[in-house]
């Protein structure tokens, strides 16, 4: 179970990433 949670968080930092280096791709392109 632990190795899940692990798994978990890092597909959600992941994800957070991408989001937010999307976010600063649009506000640079603009």
């Amino acid at each position: 179970t632990e190795f899940l949670n692990k798994s978990k968080i890092i597909h959600l930092l992941v994800f957070n990433l991408f989001e937010f280096f999307r976010f600063f791709c649009v506000c640079v392109c603009v």
